[in-house]
């Protein structure tokens, strides 16, 4: 699954806790997308944006908008499946079993790939396609080492004041 103990739980109250963006969050991540992958953004859960804001508002003074939109929207493939908190508590409890899984969940479990195709399709920056299939997994070779190192501190819960390295 990639992710460790600690990120999911982390996850799973931050999911609970997630509060719909404000004006000034969500004019500042409209700024951030076109109007294609702002519809995807909007989409999602209220959780899933304002997990994606926090990533895309960690990489803001990178210096490589491709990187806050893949920050942004690596998680878009959740939408397919519907799942709420609960549902994908228990998805990915039985992803660890690996036990089987209603279709729903197996959408939940492979939003990676799902979301990867969402933005490929929207048009989406090469590296926001590769991100989204790859981020629960290894680097994959499109992706410069730096680049994943920053994407992966992005997705991250909380809201750190700098860039590591930087």
């Amino acid at each position: 699954m990639g992710r460790s103990l600690p990120h999911l739980a982390h996850r799973f109250f931050e999911v609970l806790r997630a509060k719909p963006l404000d004006a000034e969050e969500e004019a500042l991540a409209k700024s951030w997308l076109d109007d294609g992958l702002w519809a995807l953004f909007t989409g999602q859960q209220t959780a899933d944006q304002r997990h994606g804001f926090h990533a895309g508002a960690k990489l803001r003074n990178v210096g490589r908008p491709d990187l806050a939109v893949a920050a942004m929207l690596h998680d878009v493939g959740k939408t397919a499946s519907r799942l709420g908190v609960i549902g994908r508590s228990v998805a990915t409890v039985l992803m660890t079993l690996r036990a089987p899984m209603s279709p729903r969940m197996r959408m939940y479990r492979d939003h990676g790939e799902l979301g990867a195709r969402t933005l490929e399709t929207a048009g989406a920056p090469t590296i926001a396609v590769a991100f989204a299939q790859h981020h629960q997994g290894e680097r994959p070779a499109e992706i410069p080492d730096r680049d994943w190192a920053l994407l992966i501190w992005a997705d991250e819960p909380g809201m750190p004041e700098r860039v590591p390295g930087g």
